[in-house]
């Protein structure tokens, strides 16, 4: 009950409902993820869960979701959120065999689209259509990594994130995402991890 104890104006019991974001809702992040995430995080049975699945866009989708739910007076109070666990998922359950060929072989005259395409490979195609540089995107992502960083630094993110211990006693608080020390150079320097596709394909 920590994540309510930070905001006594806010009870368990005045959340109308979850979104829930989870790009590979299997083995033990299956079965309703926003549904173990909402007991575990301490709601009461009778707030409703809805677990969605929009491969890398699955969290903000939910976000989304529970603002347009707010915006139409559905509700006042709503948890939104998502969470991977690629370690324990990764491979677990979704193999070629798993794919139907028509989404996934181009050499089938009915072939439709590539409806398992990779976030890497969607990239690729949409940096060829609009004609996105390299180093465009490099500079992009230096001035976002360096942006978080200084955020970060100045504390502007402490009350959105809830510290918690690990096993060895250390106190995890912060978001370990933004690369403090990451250069325009040493961006430069990472090759591509996803072959270039034909553009005229839709990601």
């Amino acid at each position: 009950m920590q994540h309510f104890s930070r905001n006594d104006y806010l009870q368990p019991d005045d959340v109308s409902e979850l979104y829930w974001g989870c790009s590979l809702p299997d083995h033990s992040q299956g079965y309703n993820t926003a549904r173990q995430v909402g007991l575990l995080g301490g709601l009461p049975v009778t707030v409703p869960a809805i677990t969605l699945s929009r491969s890398c866009g699955s969290a903000l989708s939910a976000v989304r979701m529970a603002a347009h739910a707010i915006a139409v007076g559905d509700g006042e109070v709503y948890v939104a959120g998502g969470g991977d666990s690629f370690s324990l998922c990764l491979g677990k359950g979704f193999s070629p065999a798993d794919h139907h060929p028509r989404f996934t072989d181009t050499r089938r005259p009915d072939f439709i689209n590539f409806a398992y395409m990779e976030v890497f490979d969607t990239a690729e195609i949409v940096a060829a259509r609009y004609g996105v540089t390299r180093t465009e995107m490099d500079e992009f992502a230096l001035l976002s990594h360096s942006r978080a960083s200084r955020a970060a630094a100045a504390g502007y993110f402490d009350s959105e994130i809830v510290p918690f211990e690990l096993p060895d006693g250390t106190i995890f608080a912060h978001d370990d995402s933004p690369r403090t020390d990451s250069s325009f150079d040493s961006l430069a320097a990472l090759r591509s991890i996803a072959p270039a596709l034909d553009p005229s394909h839709s990601p």
